[in-house]
């Protein structure tokens, strides 16, 4: 099944809760955190029906100047249908939040993921793909509010933001990879220090089920009733003062039947003059 976006993708500055965000149809959820201050603030916590999402310090990223970061959350099989996200972030008055569903994503794993941080109008990074068809979910920031946050290096804009209070500026992005391998992820936002955090997600391998069963069934059936039934009779009679008459008799039937009676009798009588018969 190939990964999709399903529902809306939502964005919310200011809160620390989302409510009924709706997961219908959907395996895989991915949340992005943008705040500011980040060198003493941070998003620590993000549950989505009561179930903790997953997060690491290889999801976070601080932009150079100390002040915007990036941190990215998921669950793989959340709860489905409509539930309320709640998020704890130790400045939810300078936070945003992206959240976006997807299926037919793999759900044993996610794929690779990869940051950086620099201070230019073009936030990018590598990540390395596993396998073609992927989707790779990013957050970036930007410590100016006055350029909005667009696609770069083939990604597609999902949703962007004013980071809460003119703070920044935030976007969520995704991109589908082509093939394993690096694969640039990147955006175009106001020349500034910027943070920039990628995810993979995988899609879902396929199980083909297919069944082969080939009932080749060849009965060849070859009856070959050649019947020969030759009976030979032979009985030649010779006569020389000694008479011989063996009878030989041969029946072998299988239907059609050849009969063939040869009849040999055979007459000879010496004495001076020798008279002989051949009869059939």
């Amino acid at each position: 099944m190939a990964l999709a976006v399903v529902g809306t993708p939502y964005e919310k500055a200011n809160s620390n809760s989302i409510a009924a965000f709706d997961m219908s149809g959907g395996n895989c959820l991915v949340v992005v955190s943008v705040g500011v201050d980040g060198a003493t603030q941070d998003t620590t916590s993000v549950t989505y029906g009561g179930v903790s999402m997953v997060t690491s310090a290889a999801l976070r990223e601080l932009d150079p100047d100390g002040w915007t970061y990036v941190r990215i959350f998921y669950l793989l099989n959340p709860p489905s249908g409509s539930n309320a996200f709640v998020c704890t972030s130790s400045d939810n008055a300078a936070t945003s939040f992206f959240a976006i569903a997807m299926s037919g994503a793999d759900t044993a794993a996610v794929g690779n993921s990869n940051k950086a941080s620099g201070n230019s109008n073009h936030p990018a990074v590598a990540v390395t793909a596993l396998a073609a068809n992927n989707f790779i979910i990013f957050g970036v920031s930007n410590g100016t509010d006055s350029t909005a946050v667009s696609a770069n290096d083939g990604s597609t804009l999902v949703n962007e933001i004013i980071i809460a209070g003119n703070n920044g500026r935030a976007g969520m992005l995704r991109e589908t990879t082509a093939g394993p391998g690096s694969t640039t992820i990147g955006a175009t936002t106001a020349a500034d220090f910027w943070t920039i955090v990628g995810l993979e997600i995988k899609e879902a391998s396929i199980s083909p089920s297919a069944s082969l069963s080939p009932s080749s069934s060849v009965s060849a059936s070859v009856s070959s009733s050649a019947s020969v039934s030759p009976s030979p009779s032979l009985s030649p009679s010779s006569s020389f003062s000694a008479s011989v008459s063996p009878s030989s008799s041969l029946s072998s039937s299988v239907s059609p039947s050849a009969s063939v009676s040869p009849s040999a009798s055979v007459s000879a009588s010496s004495g001076g003059t020798g008279s002989f018969f051949l009869l059939f």
